[in-house]
């Protein structure tokens, strides 16, 4: 389960206890319906767009630019996707190639947008034409860490070797108060299939004491490597993620149970 999807769990049980005892059951139904549609439009619908519209404005993609990113995710390809700026070349990286990322590819190339895909291991020769790395992240947490699909760490300390500015994006219903220092924790919550690594063969046993397969499919990148934070809430160091998630928290406590 994502950090998200855990956010809006949270959300709900919090306003849930918001009921009186007393209330009308059909006036509780209708409270709590609008409570989750506030929540859909304001806390994902919004951000979303907030952080486009913060993009577009301060000029994140500029004329000449060449933009790195890992497995292009669906909010960066839209703010790729209705750039106003012509003359830029985005490279996406990755391990083997997924169905998502061929789709996002063949969507950005028929916008005509300069689109090249490298292997991660191939990664630090392209670093010499890379102006910025752009990432978007499942969550950020409470330390400034970042959590993003499995290779994203990888790809951020070899843009720090090469003294290249790395920027996140993500939504603020996404932020933890948890701190992770390392990818253990993450690894053992976000497992894929081990089959998928191994083969489909019937002679591998996944299950085997032996031999321990794992597939994770995130990682963390450490506070380190991050220069910037883009929110809905403005453009962050990493270190001013914490005030901003006690915010949030402050926010939501005050919500109040009205028929």
């Amino acid at each position: 389960m994502t950090q998200g999807l855990l956010n809006a769990l949270r959300y709900i049980q919090n306003v849930v206890r918001k009921i009186p005892f007393e209330a009308d059951e059909e006036k509780a139904k209708k409270w709590l319906i609008q409570i989750f549609e506030d929540f859909i439009e304001l806390k994902i619908i919004y951000q979303r767009e907030a952080i486009k519209d913060s993009v577009h404005k301060a000029s994140l993609l500029k004329e000449g630019d060449t933009i790195l990113t890992f497995e292009c995710g669906f909010l960066l390809e839209e703010i790729i996707y209705n750039s106003k700026v012509q003359n830029f070349k985005l490279i996406i990286t990755g391990g083997e190639i997924t169905n998502e990322t061929k789709m996002a590819i063949s969507r950005l190339e028929k916008a005509g947008i300069k689109v090249e895909y490298c292997h991660i291991l191939t990664l630090q020769y392209m670093m010499k034409e890379v102006t910025k790395i752009v990432i978007q992240a499942v969550s950020v947490l409470s330390n400034g860490t970042a959590i993003g699909r499995l290779g994203t760490a990888q790809m951020a300390c070899i843009a720090k070797y090469f003294n290249k500015s790395v920027i996140v994006i993500c939504e603020s219903y996404k932020l933890s108060e948890e701190v992770v220092l390392e990818s253990i924790p993450v690894l053992s919550n976000f497992l894929g299939d081990p089959r998928e690594l191994l083969g489909h063969s019937q002679l591998i046993n996944v299950k085997s004491p032996i031999l321990l397969a794992y597939n994770p499919l995130y990682d963390v990148t450490p506070a380190e490597d991050i220069d910037l934070i883009i929110t809905d809430a403005g453009w962050l160091p990493p270190t001013s993620v914490l005030p901003l998630i006690k915010e949030i928290i402050k926010h939501d406590e005050k919500i109040k149970y009205s028929e």
